[in-house]
């Protein structure tokens, strides 16, 4: 098992019963502690859902193959579909042996993450792809709600908490409790 897998099966471990509701909310959480300075060895490209990762796929499918998580689709009456991930009790078993990560930090992020839409997800990872150049805060809101404005209509504001948060996290609120 390389870190990478392991890693990744430490941060499915930390959510709720270890499941992931949904591939965007995977890819963004993923994202967003990146973003956070946690060591994450994927690379996102910008797509039209924000920042995509095709090697977090890539190690899901691995780590599918392996047995060590699971996805499952639910679809919904209007045919949309959800596809969730799983970690399984042999993902749980090798997530404990894995690279230490800042868990507090990281918990506290899962934690804002899994009780977040996808909507708002996209919208503030959105934010944070475009915040990383050398844009001001609404100069960089500006640019995301030209590009997503039907999302910014109605998730803006709890988009605009969520990363008010995270920013607390970021600058200190568990930076110096993470073991």
């Amino acid at each position: 098992m390389f870190d990478r897998e392991a890693t990744i099966l430490t941060v499915l471990s930390l959510f709720p019963l270890g499941r992931v509701q949904g591939r965007l909310k995977l890819q963004k959480a993923i994202y967003v502690l990146k973003s956070l300075g946690v060591p994450l060895r994927e690379s996102f490209s910008f797509r039209y859902y924000g920042p995509y990762s095709d090697s977090l796929r890539a190690v899901l499918d691995v780590l599918e193959s392996q047995e060590l998580v699971q996805e499952s689709v639910l679809l919904y009456p209007n045919g949309t579909k959800r596809y969730d991930t799983e970690i399984t009790s042999k993902g749980r078993d090798l997530a404990k042996r894995a690279p230490p990560l800042e868990h507090a930090l990281v918990q506290e992020v899962v934690r804002l993450i899994d009780g977040q839409q996808p909507q708002v997800l996209e919208l503030a990872a959105t934010f944070l792809w475009f915040q990383s150049g050398e844009h001001d805060p609404e100069t960089t809101w500006e640019h995301v709600r030209a590009m997503k404005p039907d999302l910014w209509a109605t998730w803006e504001h709890q988009a605009r908490e969520l990363l008010l948060k995270l920013g607390e996290l970021r600058d200190g609120g568990l930076d110096s409790q993470a073991t």
